[in-house]
């Protein structure tokens, strides 16, 4: 396992995350762009565990990890208080991944 790989799986997670957070938290600028960034980021995780099957066992870490960088930048994003969010993610990976918008 790369370490290029991992930093590049918890980036597509913090993506996801960043935009199930401002998909949640301002429903009414939910847009066609949105749909399209959370469909990508999921492809783009999957696609990177399917490459690198031995990151499933890092997931928890990654998704701890992610959600930080996912807060911030959902909050810079939709203009919110980053205090608005839940301190603990709080989506399971499996229904973050599984999302559909």
């Amino acid at each position: 396992m790369g370490k290029s790989e991992k930093r590049a799986l918890m980036s597509q997670i913090a993506r996801r995350l960043m935009h199930l957070l401002t998909w949640d938290f301002q429903p009414e600028r939910r847009s066609r762009s949105w749909r399209l960034t959370i469909a990508d980021a999921q492809t783009k995780v999957l696609r990177l565990l399917d490459d690198n099957p031995s990151l499933k066992a890092t997931l928890p870490e990654l998704m701890a990890a992610a959600y930080i960088d996912a807060c911030r930048g959902a909050a810079i994003e939709a203009e919110l208080d980053l205090e608005i969010f839940p301190q603990v993610c709080p989506y399971l990976y499996e229904d973050a991944i599984t999302f559909q918008p």
